[in-house]
């Protein structure tokens, strides 16, 4: 009986992964962003376009992103993961309400130093696209007198799963 439901276990784990295909875009930078005085300004820090996105096909999309703060003062971040068009004048947290995205953040203090966030988001496309650009994107603020001062941005990864419904 055990193997048995051993087998079936490994066949339902095996049907998930069907039909699925996955990206990944890595970037190790050194790079920078200004602090806002307050929460009001996305920045684009690395993208992932996914191509001939068809309707009804499933994107789920994981993120890492490595922030480093050299201020000595405490930086408020919030990081998320949009969908954008391949220029990135429109972008989105969802297209529609069945989409999700789910936000990381908090303060990275002076004793951190260092803070890994990890945003994710899930997209079902309502229509075909050509192109979608999977966007990780930080909001970076203190209300103190790191305003003005620069947080650095040492990693980006995004993980992209296609899920087709065939």
């Amino acid at each position: 009986m055990k193997k048995y439901l051993i087998s079936t276990l490994m066949i339902a784990s095996l049907n998930s992964w069907a039909g699925s295909t996955y990206l990944t875009v890595h970037k190790d930078m050194k790079a920078s962003t200004e602090i806002m005085s307050r929460a009001s300004k996305f920045v684009q820090i690395c993208s992932i376009p996914v191509k001939n996105v068809s309707k009804g096909e499933v994107l789920k999309a994981h993120s890492t992103m490595t922030t480093t703060n050299d201020t000595g003062l405490v930086v408020g971040v919030t990081a998320e993961v949009h969908w954008c068009d391949p220029r990135a004048l429109k972008c989105y947290r969802r297209i529609v309400q069945t989409d999700s995205n789910q936000r990381d953040g908090g303060n990275v203090t002076p004793q951190e130093h260092h803070k890994v966030y990890k945003p994710a988001a899930r997209l079902k496309a309502i229509r075909n696209y050509p192109i979608l650009n999977a966007t990780a994107v930080l909001v970076v603020y203190s209300t103190g007198k790191a305003a003005g001062q620069r947080l650095n941005v040492d990693m980006c990864d995004i993980d992209i799963e296609r899920q087709t419904n065939g």
